[in-house]
């Protein structure tokens, strides 16, 4: 069987849970915990969302940050360093 190694980013008060988690119940490791969490939500995939309004707010922060990025886009693009001479494959 071959073994992959994947990254999950936490914050620090979920870190600090996981931790708790695993000092009161010895017999996990943090493998062993991600494993059975994984396969139970795959077993039962419930979550509770709570829907989110996309008001005129939130479209317009939407739209703001469009542009910014576009502006750094170009600007990345206008101060490139120019390349001399022939780019061949």
């Amino acid at each position: 069987m071959k073994i992959v190694q994947k990254t999950v980013r936490f914050r620090t008060d979920e870190m600090d849970k996981i931790d708790r988690f695993l000092d009161q119940n010895p017999v996990f490791d943090f493998s062993t915990l991600a494993r059975a969490a994984i396969e139970k939500f795959m077993d039962q995939p419930e979550l509770k969302l709570k829907r989110v309004e996309f008001g005129e707010t939130l479209k317009r922060s939407l739209e703001e940050d469009r542009e910014e990025l576009d502006a750094l886009a170009e600007d990345r693009r206008s101060n490139a360093p120019k390349r001399s001479g022939t780019y061949r494959r």
